[in-house]
């Protein structure tokens, strides 16, 4: 085996792990009432991450950039757990849906409150038609 497929590999793994542990261990921390609040990532949103990842790391072809990139989105989402109706709300036409959206560099994040659950259902590329029509900015 070479060496380069040794490092996907490894990375491969990495970010397996990463998903795994993000699906399987939901962080809590105070929001700002002094509650406690779940961050929760969706089965779509964990597929979405990895589709994330592979996308960067065709773009750039650099594994500690792609790292980056999905650690950055990663803490985007939770940086919005203590305050999580400070993100922007979804709108369809005049009509909120319910959702909020984080926008991390080229990628949209969307998420719904339900009492003590943050939950995050996808993660959309910032410049794909159907999101366009719905994010401002």
């Amino acid at each position: 085996m070479s060496f380069f497929k040794t490092v996907i590999n490894w990375h491969s793994i990495r970010n397996f792990v990463a998903t795994w542990l993000i699906s399987t261990m939901p962080c809590t921390e105070l929001n700002g009432d002094g509650a406690d609040m779940i961050l929760r990532w969706s089965d779509q949103a964990l597929f979405d991450l990895d589709w994330m990842y592979e996308g960067v790391f065709a773009a750039c072809r650099d594994f500690d950039t792609t790292d980056r990139y999905y650690d950055g989105m990663i803490a985007s989402v939770e940086a919005k757990q203590d305050f999580q109706e400070s993100a922007a709300k979804l709108y369809i036409g005049n009509i909120w849906t319910g959702d909020y959206y984080v926008v991390y560099k080229e990628y949209v994040a969307f998420y719904r409150i339900a009492d003590d659950v943050m939950e995050v259902r996808r993660i959309e590329l910032r410049k794909a038609d159907h999101v366009k029509k719905f994010i401002r900015g």
